[in-house]
């Protein structure tokens, strides 16, 4: 027997032991797992969009009667925000009605309420999108097989009869060649060759001209007249139809299931039945009740992978594939409502112009849900989403000082994609951030410095603390800030608290490259480092100020940088030595030359780790006489 069988039995075994009378689980909590978890913030988020229910309010939902809002609830906020989402016209006076109606009624089991919500409920929801759907023109074309013959579902003699007499008129229209020419001008087609076929849209545009009154050909006029009083007629059955087949009693049967078919579609979850084009109203009731339910009868929800979610790999692809699938059933018992929170996986992150979907993860539920919520909350509000840290970072540290969980940092991670559908995944990060970086983050003068746009080219702008948090050097981005400030001769520009803060972080980490994972300096937060740091930026500082003092003539100061900056992008540590003593030489005596020279000898000279940093903060307090802490140039967070 192999060992997928085995496993397979030691699973059925464990689901009959359940059904027996163990006490499943349903308290709203994350597993541990950041894709399923962030499937759980997901629903949190929908059932907090639709029906204002915030975290707290959900669980005591939840603790309620937990089949009430997954059979009864979600099913139907689940495809209100999908029509939301697309720009529908939905009432959301229906949202108080179904929970009008849920809170007053009592049903037999899942199923019934299940059954109840999709056709009082979803059906209505989704009557005007139904109607549009099958009022478009080329719908004549759908309704009959290759020989003619009507389709099983689609044999009700009004709306064919119906189809016929519009399909009828747009003949007239497409072959009356007294009217080709101005409804070419209308349509701003070109000139010459038929019109073959007028599309929808075509149609739409048409009507548009009639009700204006553009249309002088008194003969279109009539046709048109006649087209749309078609359309409003076929558009009023389709609605009694509609409404009286799904919504007042379920009368959708196996053979006109297709024809009753909710029009709803997603390239994220093409794999679950619903969503697929070939099945009828009946099937999709199936296939979400049974996506609710963790049926695992269905061969879509028996294995963990791309079936899924476009994040994972095939089920080629997993490299343990020869020992197991990753099935499904064993989370069964602890997440009796998976395919409910994958169903609202893309829900947890939040859509920044120019970067993407992004969230914020811990593994604290609470922390979680309260960090992205404020970060949707100053989406909305702000116009420039151009940087994402830039626009959350002090969001989150707001909510960990609120929160007490300073630990959570060093255990926070940010998931951004830039698309994912059902073919690609493009622009996909997981950035982490280390309990090294956390510690120096935590402390305020060093985020702060750190929380700036600084500008390297000119048109690109980068922050500090992206920079930081994705673990890049430090002295590159200073470097290439310095270099564009000198190249625009704009010195004031630099912002030299910001840059030499940076170089301080950058210079420290680099002398203490030997730390060691799990030392005492680990334990211990890196307090060592961080004060070291500190001490570093004051020692840049002071000098930067110093070596300002020695230079008074601006186009003076500009050369000597040209040099030195020409030194360290070489390397080369002995011309920028000689380039800057030979200044100091021409004006010695002054007591903060002599201090500077003690600066150079101690940590340029002697220094192979990290003298280009050391370096690099003595051009910035040259360039930046006068200027102010934060560069004229530079955007402050």
């Amino acid at each position: 027997m192999s060992k997928t069988a085995t496993l397979d039995e030691f699973f059925e075994k464990d689901d009959k032991n359940t059904n027996s009378g163990d006490v499943v689980s349903h308290e709203l909590k994350f597993t541990g797992n950041w894709f399923i978890d962030a499937g759980i913030l997901g629903f949190v988020n929908l059932m907090e969009e639709v029906y204002g229910w915030d975290l707290e309010k959900l669980r005591e939902k939840i603790k309620e009667d937990p089949e009430l809002v997954y059979y009864g609830y979600f099913p139907f906020a689940y495809l209100y925000k999908w029509l939301k989402d697309r720009n529908e016209k939905v009432s959301e006076s229906i949202i108080e009605q179904l929970v009008d109606e849920l809170e007053r009624l009592s049903f037999e089991d899942n199923r019934k309420l299940f059954e109840f919500v999709w056709s009082k409920f979803i059906c209505k929801l989704f009557r005007d999108k139904w109607i549009e759907s099958k009022i478009k023109v080329d719908d004549i074309n759908k309704v009959s097989d290759k020989k003619g013959k009507i389709k099983p579902g689609y044999d009700d003699l009004k709306y064919i009869e119906l189809l016929n007499k519009r399909e009828k008129i747009i003949n007239e229209l497409l072959n009356n060649k007294n009217l080709k020419n101005e409804i070419k001008l209308i349509l701003s087609k070109k000139k010459g060759g038929d019109i073959k076929k007028l599309s929808y849209e075509d149609l739409k545009r048409l009507i548009t001209s009639l009700e204006s009154g553009s249309i002088t050909s008194s003969e279109l006029k009539k046709m048109l007249t006649e087209f749309k009083k078609l359309n409003s007629e076929l558009r009023s059955y389709l609605s009694k139809l509609w409404v009286s087949n799904t919504v007042e009693s379920f009368k959708v049967s196996k053979e006109n299931s297709r024809f009753y078919r909710i029009p709803v579609d997603s390239g994220f979850y093409k794999n679950f039945l619903f969503f697929n084009y070939s099945l009828g109203n009946l099937e999709q009731l199936e296939s979400f009740y049974d996506a609710i339910s963790f049926n695992l009868s269905r061969d879509v929800l028996n294995r963990i992978d791309k079936t899924i979610n476009k994040f994972l790999p095939s089920k080629n692809e997993f490299s343990n594939i020869y020992y197991a699938e990753l099935s499904s059933k064993i989370f069964k018992l602890e997440i009796p409502y998976l395919f409910v929170y994958l169903l609202c996986f893309v829900y947890a992150f939040t859509r920044f112009r120019g970067i993407g979907s992004v969230l914020f993860y811990s593994n604290d539920l609470n922390l979680t849900y309260e960090i992205n919520k404020r970060l949707r909350v100053y989406q909305e509000k702000v116009k420039d989403q151009s940087s994402l840290f830039k626009i959350t970072w002090r969001e989150i540290i707001d909510v960990l000082v609120e929160y007490k969980s300073y630990w959570n940092l060093e255990n926070m991670y940010i998931i951004k994609y830039s698309q994912l559908d059902n073919q690609t995944q493009e622009g996909v990060e997981y950035i982490g951030i280390s309990k090294l970086q956390a510690s120096i983050l935590l402390e305020d003068p060093i985020r702060d410095a750190l929380n700036i746009n600084l500008q390297i080219d000119k048109d690109r702008w980068v922050w500090i603390l992206e920079e930081f948090i994705k673990n890049k050097p430090l002295y590159d981005l200073i470097s290439k800030h310095v270099f564009y400030c000198l190249r625009e001769k704009n010195g004031k520009g630099i912002n030299r608290k910001a840059s030499l803060y940076a170089l301080a972080i950058d210079t420290k980490i680099k002398e203490n490259n030997r730390i060691e994972l799990f030392s005492d300096e680990f334990f211990k937060g890196y307090r060592s480092l961080v004060n070291e740091i500190k001490y570093c930026y004051s020692t840049l500082n002071s000098n930067a100020i110093k070596i300002s003092r020695v230079f008074d003539n601006e186009e003076e100061r500009r050369q000597i940088c040209y040099s030195l900056v020409s030194a360290l992008k070489k390397k080369n540590r002995i011309a920028f030595v000689n380039t800057l003593l030979k200044k100091f030489l021409e004006i010695a005596g002054s007591e903060d030359v002599s201090q500077l020279n003690r600066f150079v000898f101690e940590n340029i000279v002697s220094n192979d780790d990290s003298w280009e940093n050391y370096g690099l903060a003595l051009v910035i307090g040259i360039l930046s006489f006068g200027g102010e802490d934060s560069g004229e140039e530079s955007e402050e967070v």
